[in-house]
């Protein structure tokens, strides 16, 4: 398991959707780091599974800033 940190703003308004018996909130955070071109932006989806993504939804609000700590998984987009 790999674990990541990852500090930036929210795109949009987290959003809470029901899965069965269980709720799952996803939000997404842009990340950005200046390069000798300019600035490059990175963007993490993040999912926040029951309880806790219904609870912080709240504040999970776009153009906040956040620090999101968590394991990650890398999915490759398929072509």
């Amino acid at each position: 398991m790999m674990n990541a940190t990852v500090t930036g703003h929210l795109g949009s308004d987290a959003e809470t959707k029901q899965v069965g018996s269980d709720s799952v909130t996803t939000f997404s955070v842009a990340s950005s780091r200046k390069t000798k071109d300019g600035e490059e932006t990175t963007w993490v989806r993040a999912n926040l599974w029951g309880k806790r993504g219904e609870s912080l939804r709240q504040y999970l609000t776009k153009e906040s800033s956040d620090t999101i700590v968590g394991e990650l998984k890398i999915q490759k987009k398929k072509r």
